[in-house]
């Protein structure tokens, strides 16, 4: 992970190409043996470099975090997961997996909005699975949303974008 301020924890695996890797074969393993820690995918994605985070307490799922870098754009909890899963589907990337401390993932846990919403039960969670790679999530990510200004919704606003319409 490049820009997100992570938790160093104990590296369990480092580099790991992410086509060599059955995401949720790993998540399995991770409860199966009630670990704590994380898994950190980096993709080159749509228009540039991508970083998730996964985070487990006790090996099960409960925090996540997403960021389309050159945009500085980030995404929390349910919409970081469904991208992470995306991420893990991508031809070329790496993952790597670390171990927390229970004060880490403790203070991961502070942080509400990491936290999942619809994806806090198993089945819930199942919904957030992608098989396929897809780049409409980094298509809608550095889009503008109609919540974010630009100088023709201003002008909108204001009754006065009729002067550009030609």
């Amino acid at each position: 992970m490049t820009n997100l301020n992570l938790p160093g924890g104990s590296p369990i695996e480092v580099g790991l190409p992410i086509s060599k890797v059955d995401i949720v074969d790993t998540l399995k393993n991770f409860y199966k043996v009630q670990a704590t820690g994380y898994f950190a995918v980096t993709i080159q994605g749509y228009d540039g470099l991508e970083d998730g985070a996964l985070f487990l307490n006790e090996g099960v799922p409960v925090a996540a975090i997403y960021e389309y870098m050159k945009y500085k754009k980030y995404y929390y909890g349910d919409d970081a997961l469904v991208r992470i899963f995306n991420a893990c589907n991508a031809r070329e990337g790496i993952l790597d997996v670390y171990s927390l401390t229970p004060v880490q993932i403790s203070m991961i846990l502070k942080a509400k909005e990491l936290h999942f919403d619809k994806a806090r039960s198993k089945e819930g969670f199942k919904k957030f699975i992608v098989s396929t790679y897809s780049e409409k999530y980094a298509i809608q990510a550095i889009s503008p949303s109609e919540n974010t200004p630009n100088k023709f919704g201003i002008l909108k606003k204001y009754g006065l974008s009729k002067i550009f319409k030609g």
